[in-house]
């Protein structure tokens, strides 16, 4: 059994125990290898490896018209090839990564940018290596386990926080737009149901959390990955988001928290999760509740 929690960002800012399934990934270089030459010279002897890349990226952003709505392929250029204009560049690199609901999907995805980087490399008289570098499983919740956690946050409540750390959050909240607001209101709607809906009005100014958020499974899949996945099909799991960033902060940045030493929040907020880990709950529902969940998504 394994207890899981994930710091609040704009998603899920407040504590939140139904945690949508997510999403299969598949992560593969393309290395592609040219002839390097005189750009202004030679440049007829030059095969460029970049602008075999070049190709693949524009090939692959065509191709995302032609998925399954749910799926996405990100890349970032991971390898120019050096940073002189004038040479036809020899070697180049992006690297991949696929995400999708389910692995049959991811494997259809990459099956065809595999075959977009082969057509790149053909058209540059180049080659191209793909090679494998990382995936995560989708996640697969346990509600028995997550009604468990979700009971324990109800019986402690949130975190107390001073004038001091309310005062900080604040100073840090108006740094975002009113986008990041809006979003912000907009995914906290999204959980436990039509209670979610009210409780994300009633708490459109809260900068740091004083409530749990109501609970609520849900079929959806929340359009991201994690290794937890891979946990996930091993043993039972369960997550929740906590309370430790003022409201609306993504979490890719909240780093800047630690940076400047506001450390008590996060320190309070692990004392908090502390006592959640500690409830007792009936080992065999939880084993029952996996078996079942984990047989209907093989079954998909």
């Amino acid at each position: 059994m394994m207890w899981m929690r994930h710091s609040p960002g704009t998603r899920k800012p407040l504590p939140v125990c139904s945690i949508p399934a997510r999403w299969q990934t598949f992560r593969h270089h393309g290395a592609f290898k040219g002839i390097a030459a005189h750009a202004a010279n030679s440049p007829h002897l030059g095969r460029s490896a970049l602008d075999a890349v070049t190709l693949m990226t524009t090939g692959t952003n065509f191709l995302n018209e032609h998925i399954i709505e749910k799926a996405r392929v990100h890349y970032a250029i991971t390898n120019s090839g050096g940073i002189s204009p004038n040479v036809v560049q020899a070697q180049a690199e992006v690297l991949y990564l696929i995400r999708a609901p389910e692995m049959t999907d991811v494997q259809h995805i990459y099956d065809r940018v595999a075959k977009i980087a082969e057509g790149a490399a053909l058209m540059t008289e180049t080659t191209v290596e793909c090679r494998f570098d990382k995936a995560c499983s989708s996640y697969l919740p346990n509600r028995t386990l997550e009604n468990a956690m979700y009971q324990a946050l109800s019986h402690f409540g949130t975190p107390e926080w001073n004038s001091e750390e309310l005062a900080f959050a604040k100073q840090i909240q108006a740094t975002l737009t009113s986008n990041d607001r809006q979003n912000s209101l907009n995914n906290i709607a999204a959980t436990g149901g039509e209670n979610g809906k009210v409780f994300a009005l009633r708490h459109r100014e809260t900068v740091l959390a004083n409530e749990v958020a109501p609970y609520a499974a849900t079929d959806n899949v929340l359009a991201a990955s994690t290794d937890v996945g891979d946990v996930s099909w091993k043993l039972p799991v369960a997550q929740c988001f906590s309370p430790c960033f003022c409201r609306r902060l993504h979490r890719y940045i909240r780093g800047n928290w630690l940076a400047r030493g506001e450390h008590l929040l996060l320190i309070k907020e692990c004392c908090w999760r502390r006592k959640l880990w500690q409830q007792p709950q009936s080992i065999s529902s939880l084993i029952q509740g996996y078996c079942k969940n984990a047989n209907k998504s093989i079954s998909k």
